[in-house]
């Protein structure tokens, strides 16, 4: 992929995470000021629809990212991305807060990754088979969850991840794993992407942490969420 078509790429994906709506030439180059005509954007954004990376809706003029585009835009996107000073303060000061209350940590940390992420998360102690969900009514009301299919997906993901916990959990580590659209190898969910963690906690116990949300997610943001999260837990049980 050229520079150009790189830039292109990534800012229709960045668009379209904020719009949920198909990104057409003129938006990018009204919008963005890129520094390429319209009639080049055009061009390159055939080029990127006949390479896999994007797809064009029957029903409009404008392109939306394939599987396969935000699999290169999480790829070459990720380490660009951070939490604010904000967001880190929260995390550290309710995990602390949740770590001296341990019946209450899977519970609170899903609601603390859901309210951050503004996606369903799920978090999970495997010793203790606890394990918790949260965010699924922000979820659905994003405009893909109007399709029932979508709504099909979430109940497929959950019921997948409950039934092998301890399996998945066995077989990660807290590098954030991300599964996008078809490429989940649990489950037929292809109008959602997951981001999986695995974390050692003070205790000695293993937990899971999971976000999950339509493919349109904030891939970066909710992978340096997981990992910052996995960070405190066991940074803070090598203090104690």
């Amino acid at each position: 992929m050229t520079e150009r078509q790189d830039k292109i790429i990534k800012t229709l994906i960045q668009e379209y995470i904020k719009t949920a709506e198909p990104v057409g030439s003129e938006s990018l180059t009204e919008n963005y000021n890129l520094p390429f005509s319209s009639a080049t954007v055009r061009a390159e954004l055939a080029w990127l629809e006949e390479a896999g990376y994007l797809t064009q809706p029957h029903t409009s003029a404008g392109r939306i990212p394939t599987d396969k585009g935000y699999r290169y835009f999480v790829d070459e996107t990720i380490k660009n991305d951070y939490l604010t000073k904000n967001e880190l303060n929260r995390l550290k000061s309710e995990l602390l807060n949740l770590q001296t209350q341990h019946n209450r940590l899977a519970r609170g940390t899903a609601k603390l990754l859901a309210g951050l992420s503004q996606n369903l998360a799920v978090a999970g102690l495997i010793d203790r088979d606890d394990f918790h969900e949260a965010g699924l009514p922000e979820l659905i009301k994003e405009p893909e969850f109007a399709d029932a299919e979508c709504l099909l997906d979430v109940s497929k993901i959950l019921e997948v991840l409950e039934d092998n916990f301890d399996d998945m959990v066995s077989k990660l580590n807290k590098t954030p794993r991300i599964y996008i659209g078809e490429e989940n190898p649990f489950a037929d969910v292809k109008h959602l992407s997951m981001i999986l963690a695995a974390c050692d906690l003070p205790s000695g116990e293993r937990g899971l942490l999971a976000i999950i949300g339509p493919t349109r997610m904030r891939y970066e943001h909710n992978i340096h969420l997981l990992n910052a999260v996995a960070d405190i837990i066991e940074s803070e049980g090598r203090r104690e």
